[in-house]
């Protein structure tokens, strides 16, 4: 089974459709702006990317959305 595009979900959402698909996230990992690094993310934040890595896992590349 594979997981549908997840890219421009919100992370709540993201996850949700991974668990549903019977994957889960071995890694997540944030981007920003060169001067605004963190690792801290929120479920607000939107998937920028996601691949399938091993058996039912899957890495994740997300961003603060900018409103």
């Amino acid at each position: 089974m594979s997981l549908p595009d997840l890219t421009g979900y919100i992370l709540k959402d993201g996850l949700e459709q991974i668990k549903k698909y019977s994957f889960e996230a071995d890694e997540i990992k944030v981007t920003s702006e060169p001067r605004k690094t963190s690792s801290e993310y929120d479920m607000g934040y939107r998937i920028l990317r996601c691949d399938i890595v091993g058996n039912n896992k899957v890495r994740l590349l997300i961003a603060k959305p900018l409103i």
